[in-house]
């Protein structure tokens, strides 16, 4: 049986990126070394203004939740709204089995090589948690790791960034690029 890769991303008035993201899953999907994975693409949106959500469905390997988000969560800033989104995004992917879960923007790009890159580290330092910018910059956190910290429900950008620090740096884990 092939290990699962699930891939899961938040897509709001994103539509220029649809294509560039569909071109990525054919470059991951058609990278010779991944044909022993399975790929799974879980993409979460919500109140677009835009044609995200058509350009989504168009692609029938995309798993698509769209939600309509009460006013209280669209009325905080950026990083509550992302934390929270990202929340509701790792409760989804928590209900579908998976082997490793990739968390990306839909305006990052990737390829097979990247991701296997990613696969590779984590079997071989045999870790828990990568942030796949890790691969390239000295420190790990970034926001993808938010929805650890909303669990807290903290509205306080510093306790959030302060969480998120308690929980990665004491983590052993945690690599550093070569």
């Amino acid at each position: 049986m092939r290990e699962k890769i699930l891939f899961t991303l938040l897509a709001r008035d994103n539509e220029k990126y649809i294509p560039y993201l569909r071109k990525c899953f054919d470059l991951v999907e058609n990278f010779k070394e991944n044909n022993i994975y399975e790929f799974e693409y879980l993409v979460m949106t919500n109140d677009n203004t835009d044609k995200t959500l058509e350009y989504l469905e168009e692609d029938k390997r995309i798993k698509i939740i769209n939600l309509k988000l009460e006013k209280e969560i669209l009325n905080e800033t950026r990083l509550i709204r992302l934390a929270y989104l990202r929340q509701k995004l790792l409760e989804e992917s928590r209900k579908i089995k998976f082997d490793y879960l990739i968390m990306l923007d839909t305006d990052i790009f990737f390829n097979g090589n990247i991701i296997n890159s990613g696969i590779k580290k984590i079997k071989e330092k045999k870790l828990d948690i990568l942030g796949m910018n890790t691969l390239s910059y000295p420190f790990p956190l970034f926001y993808d790791f938010l929805p650890f910290t909303y669990e807290n429900k903290t509205h306080d950008p510093v306790k959030i960034t302060k969480v998120g620090l308690k929980f990665l740096l004491p983590y052993e884990k945690i690599i550093q690029p070569e």
